[in-house]
């Protein structure tokens, strides 16, 4: 069974209107190809009988290909050394000729599905004799392109703005096509395990023309949910074509929210110092401190106390003395009753001072915005550093048996956490400063965006609480946060950080 949008009727309008070469020329897109090539190691086959006593009903007719010719071209080609993967560490690849296939026919099943549709191809289905093999794939790869006349090529994917996913006329692509097949087949796994050569490629060609079935008999489905949803697609539709045509305008792909950032901030107020100077408003008392400048060293300087930066700390001082005066006897009260510490030393910020008048609502103010852009500059670092960790210790899971390879993985695990514990350290202390601001600026409303952060909230998407199941499971609030409150005005903000 076919899938929609046949190159081929593609190919029989190109023939009938041939005249019409300049338009084609830029909207090749039509044109293009979308594959997704994977392997499945679960559907193995023991040697029982040989293909003369049990030939396939279909020679590479349907979605395997034709056995003999596939066989000849893998024996005139036996002694290529495979090569090693060097753009990433792909054991399917680099390890194929270490695994065992002691007793099997065949170790696996190598495919080649369309991306777009998610739909597996005529005569793009082989056995594998030892793993992931290039010459395999590559033969399947060109045996389903013998039913295509269409160019395919490489583009590198650079983040949202050139993503296939959003450039027009590309249509949805699914590079991990393979393997909602597989997990559609995996269960015939054990039966056709045991079967003969040719009964075994029937079973599977069936299953595969099946799963293609099922994905256009579910096409009525998606027409009702466009229809049920037609003004939140047209809402979207225009918001892409808007991008589209217009570059420089909200990427409605890139995620709304996260866009307060600590370097923004600073920029933001460094522009309306050099605008407070151009109109003569701004009184400085320091030809290259200003206010700003003051409560951000802080900031820094709050990060830096560890690492024993005393002599950035003592010029930052001075700085602080001259700006506010009254602290510098307070400052010396200090150091002669604790210990003078760089990393323990109290810098003495608008947030910690609290209701003191020592500082003006404008250094308030200031270290508000600053602290609020930390925060949510910490929660971003937070969730980069769990969804790392994640990543490290599936692969240790599933990759990893002796003991060297787990003693380094466990080593990168412990600088992950250091990240994760650093990372949620600068979000409490920014939280700690906003408590204590919010009543002097009468700052309302930022609580439900950045919440108290507890450890139990410090998990990964996928990972579940002491009472949870998989049903029941609920996201840790740090995964729904965007940017600012006024997103979750429509509650489209959660929903989709979730999604």
């Amino acid at each position: 069974m076919h899938y929609p949008d046949l190159p081929i009727t593609l190919d029989f309008w190109m023939s009938r209107e041939w005249r019409h070469l300049k338009m084609v020329k830029h909207t090749g897109w039509l044109y293009g190809l979308f594959v997704a090539v994977d392997a499945n190691f679960c559907l193995k086959r023991k040697k029982v009988s040989k293909d003369a006593v049990d030939p396939s009903l279909s020679k590479g007719w349907a979605y395997f290909v034709e056995e003999l010719d596939y066989k000849v071209f893998l024996n005139r080609h036996i002694d290529i050394i495979q090569e090693k993967s060097t753009c990433s560490s792909h054991n399917a690849v680099n390890m194929a000729d270490t695994k065992s296939n002691k007793g099997l026919s065949a170790t696996g099943v190598g495919t080649v599905d369309c991306a777009r549709h998610n739909m597996k191809l005529p005569s793009g289905v082989g056995d594998l004799q030892k793993g992931e093999r290039y010459m395999n794939m590559d033969y399947l790869f060109f045996s389903m392109l013998r039913h295509n006349s269409v160019d395919v090529l490489n583009s590198h994917q650079c983040q949202t703005t050139f993503s296939f996913n959003f450039l027009p006329g590309i249509g949805r692509t699914d590079g991990k096509a393979p393997e909602c097949g597989w997990a559609n087949i995996n269960p015939t796994a054990l039966s056709t395990k045991e079967m003969r050569p040719g009964a075994r490629r029937d079973t599977l060609d069936d299953h595969f023309g099946h799963w293609n079935w099922k994905k256009i008999s579910l096409l009525e489905l998606t027409a009702g949910l466009v229809e049920d949803h037609g003004d939140d697609l047209e809402r979207w539709k225009k918001q892409v074509e808007d991008w589209e045509r217009d570059s420089s305008k909200q990427n409605p792909y890139e995620r709304a929210g996260e866009t307060i950032t600590l370097a923004a901030i600073r920029l933001q107020l460094a522009k309306e110092d050099a605008q407070q100077i151009d109109n003569g408003s701004c009184v400085t008392l320091h030809e290259d401190c200003s206010a700003s400048i003051l409560i951000s060293a802080g900031l820094e300087l709050e990060q830096l106390q560890h690492r024993l930066k005393s002599d950035k700390a003592d010029s930052w001082v001075k700085l602080q003395q001259l700006f506010v005066p009254i602290l510098a006897s307070l400052c010396t009260r200090n150091t002669q009753n604790s210990d003078n510490s760089p990393e323990t030393f109290n810098l003495m910020l608008p947030s910690q001072m609290g209701r003191s008048m020592h500082y003006g609502e404008k250094f308030q103010r200031i270290e508000w915005r600053l602290r609020d852009a930390q925060a949510h500059d910490s929660l971003h670092s937070l969730r980069s550093n769990l969804r790392v960790q994640s990543y490290v210790l599936k692969y240790k899971d599933c990759n990893l048996h002796c003991q060297g390879a787990n003693t380094r993985a466990c080593n990168t695990l412990k600088g992950i956490d250091a990240r994760i514990d650093a990372a949620a350290n600068r979000y409490r202390n920014a939280h700690e400063a906003l408590v204590v601001l919010s009543p002097l600026l009468k700052e309302v409303g930022w609580q439900a965006t950045l919440r108290p952060l507890d450890r139990q909230h410090i998990r990964a998407m996928s990972d579940l609480l002491d009472d949870e199941t998989e049903g029941t499971k609920k996201l840790s609030w740090i995964w729904t946060v965007r940017g600012s409150t006024d997103v979750y005005i429509n509650g489209e903000g959660s929903l989709d950080g979730k999604f």
